[in-house]
């Protein structure tokens, strides 16, 4: 059997060749990001190179995200990508969480034989930056996010999302602090936020995370019209008019996913907040 290990941050140029071969968005930076958050696993070949990966994202005890489950292409259909997953789900079960992943259609129909249920469906769309892109009538005021904002503000994250992910939030903030957005009400108070990750091909907006739509539309369209290049956003279905301005925006459905859950049905966090999701690899 091929020898299976962690994977270090050492691995981070290996296991971004090996989503860069599959032509996934993920960067260098991403992958640092993942493992520093997380944990991987990796399966090496006969040589002794990494030819499959997989990553879990904990997030407090409650639930896990696995994700980058990838295999190099000589070696599939030889069963990496069911073991390394096997593996994750039980490395979350041992510490009392949910396995949860965002699955392509072709990977939903191995994630069910395995006992993750479908909750959510989502759209990724694929756009580019547009000078031009407003959207009207919120009563909201979008400004730069201070650390600030942040702090005041993961509480209420915490709530949409299902649990704490302050650190991934924090991450995000730091790693492209001019693209983070909140939106403000006249009073002062807070009605949304989002952040943007430079990916390898595209910009990545997400999450998104607003009281209404009107007010998630305002910080997507600002997002839009500040970011120059190629964008992406992963959305869910529920949110008709989210999507319905992207494509009126030039934006195309890439591909959707399906929010699925190991073995519980009833989702996590408040999806009727959750306008646009961090990334499938982070939730």
């Amino acid at each position: 059997m091929l020898e299976e290990r962690a994977l270090t941050l050492a691995d981070v140029p290996a296991a971004c060749a090996l989503s860069t071969e599959v032509h996934w968005n993920q960067s260098v930076a991403d992958w640092r990001m993942l493992l520093e958050l997380g944990r991987g696993f990796a399966v090496l070949g006969e040589d002794g190179a990494i030819v499959a990966t997989a990553v879990v994202l904990p997030y407090e005890r409650r639930f896990a995200w696995i994700g980058m489950v990838i295999v190099t292409a000589v070696f599939r259909r030889r069963g990496l990508a069911t073991r390394l997953l096997e593996r994750c789900v039980t490395s979350i079960a041992q510490t009392g969480a949910v396995a949860i992943l965002d699955a392509t259609p072709a990977g939903r129909e191995v994630y069910r034989k395995l006992g993750f249920i479908d909750t959510w469906e989502l759209q990724r769309y694929a756009g580019a930056g547009s000078p031009v892109a407003e959207e009207a009538g919120a009563a909201v005021r979008v400004r730069g996010m201070t650390l600030r904002d942040l702090d005041g503000l993961c509480g209420a994250d915490t709530e949409t999302f299902g649990a704490d992910r302050s650190a991934l939030l924090r991450a995000l903030f730091e790693r492209k602090p001019q693209a983070a957005l909140v939106a403000e009400r006249a009073d002062g108070t807070l009605a949304g936020l989002t952040f943007e990750r430079a990916g390898r091909t595209a910009t990545q907006i997400g999450p998104v995370v607003a009281d209404d739509a009107a007010t998630a539309l305002a910080l997507v369209a600002h997002a839009v019209r500040s970011t120059t290049g190629p964008l992406m956003i992963d959305v869910p279905l529920e949110h008709v008019r989210v999507n319905a301005w992207l494509e009126a925006h030039g934006f195309a459905v890439e591909r959707p996913f399906t929010r699925m859950q190991h073995g519980v049905a009833k989702p996590y966090g408040r999806l009727e907040k959750t306008f646009a999701i961090a990334g499938p690899e982070l939730g």
